[in-house]
């Protein structure tokens, strides 16, 4: 993080790739996986691949200006990587400075930032940011958006399981995915 001075960001499409990116220097790196990021048609991380990414970094600083969703600082926070958000609006509520992220608001607070999670002199966040993104999983926002439309009228109110004389293994299978 150099002020006033170009920065590089490179491109990684595999993790040979992104080794070499951060051994040459590189202030940052784009990657994305097969089917879901702007490089689609290149070498890209599988989720396997993107998981070990995440979990082989020191510290994840997300500059960004704008964000709609925070997936990718969720993932972060899942994989137990320090992070360092910029502060702006739509973190507020759910991400909380000093609590469960460290948030800055330019390069020389993430500088301060990133510097004190790397030395040790900012306390460790991870479990509470690991907590975050478990109250935030694909299955929890599922059920509380089930609930939003059982209340407006959309969906019937839950129906309690059918009972069946059906031996365990020969019960349907439900599937679920959490992250």
């Amino acid at each position: 993080m150099k002020t006033n001075q170009v920065e590089l960001l490179a491109p990684a499409g595999n993790m040979a790739a992104l080794h070499a990116a951060v051994a040459g220097g590189a202030d940052a790196v784009y990657l994305g996986l097969e089917t879901f990021n702007a490089r689609r048609g290149a070498d890209n991380f599988t989720l396997e691949t993107l998981r070990e990414a995440y979990c082989g970094a020191d510290v994840f600083a997300f500059m960004s200006h704008e964000e709609t969703e925070g997936i990718v600082v969720l993932e972060a926070l899942a994989c137990g990587v320090p992070t360092v958000v910029r502060d702006i609006p739509v973190y507020n509520g759910w991400l909380r400075e000093g609590q469960n992220v460290y948030k800055a608001s330019g390069t020389d607070e993430f500088q301060q930032k990133v510097e004190g999670l790397l030395t040790g002199t900012l306390p460790d966040l991870t479990a509470a940011g690991r907590r975050v993104a478990e109250e935030r999983s694909l299955s929890v926002m599922g059920e509380r958006l089930r609930e939003v439309y059982r209340r407006m009228d959309i969906l019937p109110a839950a129906q309690p399981a059918a009972k069946t004389n059906l031996p365990q293994a020969e019960r349907p299978v439900r599937h679920s995915f959490t992250p």
